[in-house]
């Protein structure tokens, strides 16, 4: 089930050279495609992927790459859209039960 509260933000080369990362309040999960980057552009971004990630977490909010290179400790790298959906499902459902 795909979350309404979910931005799926495709990342491409141009954006990889920008500084396009912004949180909106509107939502409260991301997903970040870069799997359609070549190796060397994902790990360009990773760090700001990364940083990025942890602000998300401090603001509860649920977070997935859809990478087919990166491998990050500590943040949900997932290799399908379809998986990152489901990760954010899992963490929804996560809060809700910690919220009782």
């Amino acid at each position: 089930m795909k979350s309404k509260n979910t931005q799926i933000i495709k990342i491409s080369k141009d954006f990889v050279k920008s500084n396009g990362i912004k949180i909106n309040d509107t939502y409260s999960n991301y997903i970040f495609d870069i799997s359609n980057l070549d190796e060397k552009s994902q790990n360009l971004i990773k760090e700001k992927l990364i940083t990025f990630g942890k602000i998300l977490v401090k603001k509860k909010c649920s977070f997935a790459i859809v990478s087919n290179f990166l491998k990050i400790i500590d943040l949900n790298v997932v290799r399908t859209l379809e998986e990152a959906h489901d990760i954010i499902e899992l963490e929804e459902i996560e809060r809700d039960l910690l919220k009782n």
